[in-house]
């Protein structure tokens, strides 16, 4: 990865890439990515990031013909060089008040023939998918040592891409979550988190129902 100070607040970072999302170079090609941070005021940052490149296996996978049986075929043009992912992320930090923190996020992106495949596990339907999703997160200290955190979540893969197709639906998957934590400051570097979430989706995904209420404790020391 490359940085260069564009402006005093401003900083822009190249990099080259392997794969992105994925444990092993699965093909030939390079992803290639960039930052734009920008610190727009002392409580305002703005982040963008995008990557772009082929990220599908070099084997290809299966198809579906038309009569839905999944078929053996390559990508693109024989390879995964055919078939670009391009993502963009949008990162917004403000700090309205000195106890209050609020962080945006949004994202999206776009593959070709990438429709169904559930990130590279499934049958592809030949067409473009595409995904998005947005996250905000409130942070609030109420005592030196006591702080609130609530997050909302939402991700829309109604293409596929990335979870793939519901089962003998036309349609991929749509998740929200809200969660609720606590930060509780033990001593200066011990910190403990319990935290409360609810996840609903469109298909019955957790043990045969489409919501779920789970409940999580976190400890963190910082050294």
């Amino acid at each position: 990865a490359v940085s260069y100070p564009l402006l005093d607040k401003l900083t822009v970072t190249g990099y080259l890439v392997n794969g992105w999302d994925t444990f092993v170079d699965n093909n030939d090609g390079k992803t290639f990515g960039y930052q734009f941070n920008w610190a727009i005021a002392e409580n305002t940052s703005f982040i963008l990031n995008g990557s772009h490149g082929p990220e599908q296996d070099d084997d290809g996978v299966s198809v579906l013909n038309k009569k839905g049986v999944p078929t053996p075929t390559p990508y693109g043009n024989g390879s995964a060089a055919g078939n670009w992912r391009h993502f963009w992320d949008i990162i917004i930090a403000l700090k309205p008040l000195d106890k209050t923190s609020i962080n945006l996020n949004f994202d999206f992106g776009t593959e070709d023939g990438a429709e169904g495949i559930g990130g590279g596990f499934y049958p592809s339907t030949g067409r473009n998918g595409k995904w998005w999703g947005f996250s905000g997160i409130i942070s609030q200290d109420i005592t030196d040592s006591f702080g609130l955190a609530f997050r909302g979540e939402y991700f829309d893969d109604n293409d596929g891409a990335r979870l793939g197709l519901i089962p003998d639906k036309t349609h991929g998957n749509r998740i929200w979550e809200v969660t609720l934590t606590g930060n509780i400051k033990i001593r200066e570097n011990l910190l403990v988190r319990p935290e409360i979430r609810y996840d609903k989706t469109d298909d019955e995904v957790f043990a045969g129902s489409d919501n779920q209420l789970t409940t999580a404790i976190g400890v963190a020391y910082m050294f």
